[in-house]
C-alpha cells in the first residue's frame, strides 16, 4: 500500500460556498476515477467521486464541511491514496501514482509545503543521527567514541533546531498538531547497549503526544502511533515471548487512555485486525474479550460477529468440524487419527487455477506418508459431471462434494471467499498454516 499525508491548511474565507480539491496524476496510469473520503473518529466516510480526464480530477467541497483529513483514492482495491488535511480552502496538487511520496507537489498550499518540507528535513536529520547511534553500538575502538559522541550531539542539536523551526512556522494551524506530535525522542548522548536504547525509546515513545488532542483523535495519527508502539517496539524471537511483551505494551497504552472509551474501542479494533492479519488467534481472542467489556455504546456488534467468524479459522484455532459419508459410513475430521498432518483444500472443478494446481498437489502428496488431504469441491448442478471427472484422478484425497457451492455451510464455517483455499492442520486438528497456493504447501513440507 502506498500512502502519504498531504497537509492542506489554509485560511477560512466566508464568501465561498464551495471549495475545490483538484489533482493531477502524471502519468495517469489508465486511472478512470478518484474517490474522496473524509476521516472522522478514525473511520473513512465517503464524500464524493470524480472522473479522471487527461490525468486530472476535481472535487467540490461544501463550505459547511468541517476541517479535517481527506483521502483521495486512486486505486480502491489496492488501498492506494493520497491523504491531505482540508481547512476551508482550495487545495491543488499533482503526483506520480507510482511514487506519491517522492513526487507530490503543491500549487497553492503553503502550509502543505511546510509539512512536506518538515517531513523531508526531519527524516534526513533523524537518519543521520541514527547512523551515528548505530556506529556507536558496534564501535569497539574506545579512541573513536569521543568523536562519535561529539558528532551525535551536533546532529541532535541540528535536529532539535529543525523541529523548533517547523513548530514555529506551523503555529496556529492544524499542521502544528501533527508536527508537534511527530517529534521523536532521542537520548541526549549516544547509548552503548542496544537494550538500554530500546528501553529509552519505549519509555519516551509518547512524550510528544497529547492523547486529549481532538484533532489527533479525529485522525488516524494516534491510532497509528499506538499500533507502532505495540508491534514495532515489542518484538521477540517466538510468538509466546512477543505476546508477553505486547500484552505489557497494551497495558501501558490502556493506562494512558483509561478515561477515553471511544479511543480505547478504536485501539482494540485496530489490535484485533492486526492480530488476525498476523494469524495470532490467541491475542485476537484476548483483545476481543477486552473489547466486549466496554460499554455497549462503544461496541460495534457487526465487527464482533465478523471477528468471531474469522477466529474460527485463524492460525492456532481448532478447525471447524467436517463430516462426510463414504462406503464405510459416516466419517468426521476429528475422528481421523492416522496422520501427523492434514490439509483441507477447497476447490471447484470449474476454476482454472484449481484445474492447474490440484493435479500437481495430488501428485506431490504421493511421496508424503504422514499427510492426508481432505479435498472439498464447491459445485452446483452444472458442474457435477466435471467434478466427478476431475476427482477420478484424485484417489489419494478424501473427496467431498458440496453441492450448494458458495452457500455451503463449510464455506461459511471456513470463511471461504475464493478457490483454491488451503488450511494445514496438525494431528490435533489445530490450524497451523493457511498457504496461499500449492507451491507454498510444497515449501512447508519440502519439495524433494
Amino acid at each position: 500500500m502506498q500512502k502519504i499525508l498531504i497537509i492542506a491548511l489554509l485560511s477560512y474565507f466566508t464568501g465561498f460556498s464551495q471549495y475545490s480539491i483538484s489533482g493531477k496524476l502524471d502519468p495517469s496510469e489508465n486511472i478512470s476515477w478518484v474517490l474522496l473520503f473524509k476521516i472522522e473518529n478514525g473511520e473513512e466516510i465517503y464524500l464524493n467521486n470524480s472522473e479522471v480526464t487527461d490525468g486530472e480530477f476535481d472535487f467540490k467541497i461544501d463550505a459547511t464541511e468541517k476541517p479535517g483529513i481527506l483521502r483521495a483514492y486512486y486505486d480502491i482495491e489496492q488501498r492506494q491514496f493520497v491523504e491531505f488535511l482540508f481547512n476551508k480552502e482550495n487545495v491543488a496538487f499533482e503526483f506520480d501514482p507510482n511514487s506519491p511520496m517522492l513526487s507530490i507537489a503543491y500549487k497553492n498550499s503553503r502550509e502543505n509545503e511546510i509539512y512536506r518540507n518538515y517531513y523531508t528535513e526531519i527524516y534526513g536529520l533523524q537518519k543521520r543521527l541514527d547512523t551515528v547511534q548505530m556506529a556507536y553500538f558496534s564501535n569497539q575502538d574506545q579512541s573513536l567514541n569521543a568523536g562519535l559522541e561529539k558528532k551525535y550531539k551536533e546532529n541532535l542539536k541540528e535536529l532539535k533546531k529543525a523541529q523548533s523551526k517547523y513548530e514555529s512556522l506551523s503555529n496556529n494551524t492544524l499542521a502544528y498538531h501533527f508536527i508537534k506530535a511527530s517529534a521523536q525522542y532521542n537520548a541526549p548522548e549516544p547509548i552503548k547497549i542496544p537494550q538500554e536504547y530500546l528501553s529509552e525509546a519505549k519509555l519516551h515513545f509518547f512524550d510528544a503526544l497529547d492523547f486529549k488532542d481532538e484533532i489527533l483523535k479525529n485522525s488516524t495519527f494516534l491510532s497509528d502511533r499506538m499500533i507502532d508502539y505495540v508491534f514495532y517496539l515489542n518484538q521477540a524471537e517466538n510468538m509466546l515471548a512477543a505476546n508477553d511483551l505486547q500484552s505489557q505494551a497494551i497495558r501501558d497504552i490502556e493506562d494512558k487512555i483509561a478515561l477515553d472509551p471511544a479511543l480505547k474501542a478504536r485501539f482494540y479494533q485496530n489490535l484485533i485486525t492486526e492480530y488476525l492479519a498476523k494469524d495470532n488467534a490467541v491475542m485476537a481472542e484476548k483483545i476481543l474479550k477486552k473489547y466486549e467489556q466496554l460499554a455497549p455504546e462503544f461496541q460495534n456488534r457487526a465487527f464482533i460477529a465478523k471477528t468471531k467468524e474469522d477466529l474460527k479459522t485463524a492460525v492456532g484455532s481448532q478447525a471447524p468440524e467436517i463430516s462426510w459419508t463414504d462406503l464405510e459410513g459416516q466419517k468426521t475430521l476429528n475422528e481421523l487419527t492416522d496422520y501427523d498432518y492434514y490439509v483441507i483444500a477447497f476447490f471447484s472443478s470449474t476454476c482454472s487455477h484449481c484445474q492447474e494446481e490440484m493435479p500437481i498437489f495430488h501428485d506431490y502428496i504421493l511421496g508424503i506418508n504422514n499427510l492426508k488431504v481432505i479435498a472439498i469441491g464447491l459445485e452446483d448442478e452444472n458442474s457435477f459431471a466435471s467434478y466427478n471427472t476431475m476427482t477420478e484422478n484424485f484417489p489419494e484425497f478424501i473427496n467431498i462434494m458440496e453441492s450448494e457451492k458458495w452457500e455451503s455451510h463449510l464455506v461459511k464455517s471456513y470463511g471461504i471467499s475464493s478457490v483454491p483455499s488451503f488450511f494445514v492442520l496438525d494431528n490435533e486438528k489445530t490450524i497451523i498454516a493457511k498457504p496461499g497456493d500449492v507451491e507454498e504447501i510444497m515449501r512447508l513440507f519440502g519439495t524433494d
